[in-house]
């Protein structure tokens, strides 16, 4: 964590334009913690990928059948939109950008204000993909052993959701989707982020 900061503030050292990090890494590996820490640190806005993720309407209309209940999945997210948010606050301006009720499954346009801060940290699943390296300037994997990630995984969903929250539910997820959609699509982005962090 300290040579995390020492980074960031070599990185923003006479900068004029936002610092663009991105915290990617497997699901309860620690992303989210993370990146408050760093927003304690440094005047930042945090971007939640899962706030990108599409709403259970655009899901049944849009997704494969076999895409339904996968939440790992690229194919869930708006990666297009998460771009333009982040490439708005990359040249300083201030955005609007959905947001996702996790209890409800809905996605709500333009519902979160994005004020330009000297640092935009952009944290989630997909925040390391390749499509999205030309608008990052830092990127950053945190992670967990898997018995340690389960562990808060059922924690976080019997405490966010009201619905597929039993802990047999999550877990059966967790080691059919979640880890196989980690090591299919995220792993190798954040194998080559610039810092590795272990919680």
């Amino acid at each position: 964590m300290k040579e995390l900061i020492r980074t960031i503030h070599e990185r923003q050292n006479g900068r004029e334009k936002p610092l663009v990090v991105t915290i990617g890494g497997p699901t309860a590996g620690g992303k989210t913690t993370l990146a408050r820490q760093l927003a304690a640190q440094f005047p930042a806005t945090i971007i939640h990928a899962d706030d990108y993720y599409y709403g259970d309407e655009f899901r049944r209309h849009h997704l494969p059948a076999e895409l339904a209940g996968n939440f790992d999945h690229p194919a869930s997210f708006a990666i297009n939109e998460l771009a333009k948010t982040i490439a708005a606050l990359r040249v300083g301006h201030a955005t609007m950008g959905p947001a996702y009720d996790r209890q409800t499954g809905q996605s709500h346009a333009n519902s979160i204000y994005y004020p330009p801060q000297p640092l935009i940290i952009v944290e989630g699943l997909i925040a390391n993909l390749p499509v999205l390296a030309p608008l990052r300037d830092l990127s950053v994997c945190v992670t967990a052993l898997s018995s340690v990630r389960l562990a808060r995984r059922i924690a976080r969903d019997q405490l966010e959701k009201t619905h597929h929250n039993d802990p047999a539910g999550v877990t059966t997820y967790f080691w059919y989707c979640a880890e196989p959609m980690y090591q299919q699509f995220y792993s190798a982005g954040d194998a080559a982020a610039d810092v590795v962090l272990s919680t």
